[in-house]
């Protein structure tokens, strides 16, 4: 359907949402979520699920990209697909091993040089 509604819609699902997730340094912890407002409402959308009310201008959308809604449709069902939770159960057993690497690492080369940035994240959730 993606493909339908947009020839060019990336293949990997959430497509540029993807690159709308960042971190923040805030009181001694790292906070990942969403880089800005809409990213997040969107995020929330796609995390939970949703269920979005057809609109005249959403059915004509449809239309325009050959996907006709019928007129008994008045709403669209947006299926949860969970990205958070399931990528935590993946990265968090690896985190300690992580850590121990990357604080072998800092000790045996006597420190490191740290470039300076000037982009700052705020998340929002």
């Amino acid at each position: 359907m993606r493909r339908k509604l947009d020839e060019e819609a990336p293949a990997p699902w959430l497509g540029r949402l993807r690159n709308a997730i960042g971190y923040q340094y805030a009181n001694g912890a790292v906070l990942i979520g969403w880089t800005s407002s809409t990213a997040a409402m969107e995020g929330r959308i796609q995390e939970e699920g949703a269920r979005r009310t057809v609109t005249p201008q959403l059915r004509g959308y449809f239309a325009r990209k050959g996907v006709p809604l019928s007129e008994e449709k008045k709403h669209i069902k947006v299926p949860e697909r969970p990205l958070y939770e399931p990528a935590m159960e993946i990265v968090e057993p690896q985190i300690g091993t992580f850590m121990a690497d990357k604080v072998k690492k800092y000790i045996e080369k006597d420190g490191f040089v740290k470039k300076a940035t000037t982009r700052k994240y705020e998340v929002f959730g």
